[in-house]
């Protein structure tokens, strides 16, 4: 299938060529089968005869792909199909009689039995026009038919395809684009809240988000980052927030990752931001963060467990990085993820597993 599919293709960037390359096939072809066929004939007049009806077969054939099927949606273009197959039949019938045959018998010595019927003869006899002509006329045109069809029916499957992409690729920036701002803004509030307190950790923090804006920018946007630099990015996301809490937070990162394993950007990091917006910011006591990554060539793994305060909403709602990832995932690992959120005393847990 394949094959075939690139063979189309080929003919889509190459039609001058393909379509003289498909004629110069049938005229091979009905050259070899009037030689073959009849015993009789010798190769000169088996060409002539295929030559002369190419003649109708060539604009039968692109008259009824490009004119006739386009409009064949009612009871009248049905009849003018068959009004036009017959008027065909009529003149490949009378440039057999009155072209291919005199001059199968002026140039070689190959006795052709006349036609000697008139052109209303010719009209009228039905039975042979339609058994023998009908069938010579427009075999090649059901042929051509048929392949332009179903070229069309993949260029069209194409074209959906690449606006099913264009789409999601357009969802998928419109989702960043609502996450960026969001994990920025709790960041600089971070930060914000270091300065107040004059912080020895500010110029460090500052440091940190320079490398985190860095990988935004740059990182962001492409389709697949190593894992490594995702976890990077973490990292440095979990440095800055555990400025905030000093020795208060209990805090775990364990992180196993194999060479050579990537994933869609910015994902992981949105779990992370809610634990800590939604679990340690709202813990009064001491806050508990893990997180937990693994990656390997076929699987990544990712837990995040987090504290959560009595009464707390952090594992009721959805929060907003948690309602993109969720879309994000739809798109990217349809079918090929799983995504858990989970309270139990005390914890949201979040687990995220996805094939590669």
């Amino acid at each position: 299938m394949g094959a075939l599919y690139a063979f189309l293709n080929y003919c889509r960037k190459h039609r001058f060529q393909s379509h003289v390359f498909f004629w110069i096939g049938v005229f091979i072809l009905s050259a070899g089968t009037n030689y073959f066929g009849d015993t009789s004939w010798t190769p000169v007049p088996s060409m002539i005869y295929a030559l002369v009806l190419l003649l109708i077969q060539m604009p039968a054939t692109y008259f009824l792909a490009y004119y006739i099927l386009p409009r064949l949606k009612n009871i009248f273009t049905i009849l003018v199909w068959l009004l036009s197959a017959y008027i065909l039949a009529v003149l490949a019938r009378v440039l057999i009689v009155y072209v291919a045959e005199p001059l199968i018998t002026l140039f070689t010595n190959c006795v052709v039995e006349p036609g000697q019927e008139s052109f209303a003869e010719i009209c009228l006899d039905l039975y042979k026009l339609f058994r023998v002509y009908f069938y010579h006329t427009l075999a090649i045109p059901f042929v051509f038919l048929a392949i332009k069809l179903f070229k069309n029916e993949n260029e069209m499957r194409e074209r959906t395809l690449q606006l099913e992409k264009e789409k999601i690729g357009t969802e998928l920036k419109l989702l960043k684009a609502q996450l960026n701002p969001h994990f920025l803004f709790n960041t600089l509030n971070n930060i914000y809240s270091l300065s107040l307190d004059n912080s020895p950790h500010t110029s460090g923090a500052i440091f940190k988000l320079s490398e985190i804006l860095d990988y935004i920018l740059y990182r962001g946007n492409l389709a697949f980052v190593p894992v490594k630099e995702e976890a990077a990015l973490i990292e440095n996301y979990c440095g800055l927030e555990r400025l905030r809490y000093d020795d208060q937070l209990k805090f775990d990162l364990q992180i196993s990752i194999e060479e050579n394993v990537e994933i869609a950007p910015l994902l992981l990091v949105s779990i992370v931001e809610n634990a800590f917006k939604h679990g340690a910011s709202e813990d009064m006591g001491s806050p508990q963060i893990s997180i937990y990554l693994k990656a390997t060539s076929r699987h990544i793994q990712f837990d995040v467990i987090n504290s959560v305060a009595s009464g707390s909403q952090a594992g009721k709602e959805e929060r907003i990085g948690l309602q993109n990832l969720k879309q994000q995932l739809e798109f990217i690992y349809p079918g090929k993820h799983i995504l858990q959120i989970l309270t139990d005393n005390g914890y949201f847990r979040v687990h995220l597993a996805i094939n590669l």
